[in-house]
């Protein structure tokens, strides 16, 4: 759906945020891809995911998309406790933190301490121009924050997994065996044969076994589905990923499924 100045409408709305949760108590996150853009309240005190909006637009008008947006939407017209810029950037790199890091000048960063390493991270320059003009928003990587929830996950799990994160027209992947992560790569998506055919090539890149390691499905896929049915076809153990306990949610939220939920809720910070 592209965005227009007479007729903004989100893809979904779940319990938008009321006077029980004043903005004052909430930090406001939104979180920007290629073809989405996600508005997610975060209430501190309660440890409380209050509220999402999503909406999607055409990749060409993500500028124009995100000004109207704060024309217009009424939850970016509060003031909050603290503002966040989540980024899902297909142009993302980890690099160790003994590697030369000043090659890597045109990108921005963030440290992912429990892997000793950072990750860079693209950023479209005229969004990057908008934003700077808003200087109270901190700007992150969603996957570097992905990430950091999926190894605290995986030291408890020690075994080897394929994380398949399906956001919108990408396929993100984190691969791990036991605690070291060993993969994390972003891939376009056009069709279901494309996300089966990336995640069983990495399963042959890494020598994994097809019927021993588990893929986990994280993001906007549902069950059934056409992905769901072809990686079952190939895989022995597909799963969806479970909530994020360590945050609390609105009841509104059952309505929808765990996994989806996940990689937005693995953006705050209790």
């Amino acid at each position: 759906m592209q965005l227009n100045s007479s007729n903004i409408q989100p893809h979904y709305t779940i319990n938008e945020t009321n006077i029980e949760y004043p903005a004052a108590q909430c930090q406001l996150h939104l979180l920007i891809a290629p073809t989405s853009i996600s508005i997610a309240i975060y209430h501190v005190e309660k440890n409380l995911f209050c509220s999402l909006k999503k909406y999607l637009f055409e990749a060409s008008t993500i500028v124009d998309s995100v000004e109207k947006l704060f024309l217009q939407e009424a939850l970016l017209q509060f003031h909050y406790q603290s503002y966040h810029i989540h980024l899902f950037a297909v142009e993302t790199i980890l690099v160790p933190h003994e590697a030369n890091e000043n090659i890597i000048t045109d990108m921005m960063f963030e440290d992912v301490p429990a892997l000793e390493a950072t990750m860079y991270y693209k950023c479209p320059k005229e969004l990057l121009n908008y934003f700077n003009k808003k200087s109270y928003f901190n700007i992150h990587s969603s996957s570097a924050q992905l990430l950091q929830n999926l190894i605290k996950k995986q030291a408890l799990l020690k075994a080897p997994v394929v994380y398949a994160h399906c956001f919108d027209t990408h396929l993100e992947v984190f691969a791990f065996d036991e605690k070291q992560l060993v993969l994390h790569t972003i891939f376009p998506i056009e069709q279901p044969e494309d996300f089966t055919y990336l995640i069983l090539s990495v399963y042959e890149s890494l020598q994994f076994s097809t019927s021993k390691v588990r893929t986990v499905l994280i993001g906007t896929i549902s069950k059934p589905s056409r992905i769901y049915d072809l990686l079952y076809t190939y895989i022995h153990e597909v799963e969806f990923m479970n909530l994020l306990s360590s945050i609390n949610y609105q009841q509104a939220f059952n309505d929808i499924e765990d996994h989806i939920i996940y990689p937005i809720a693995s953006l705050f910070k209790p």
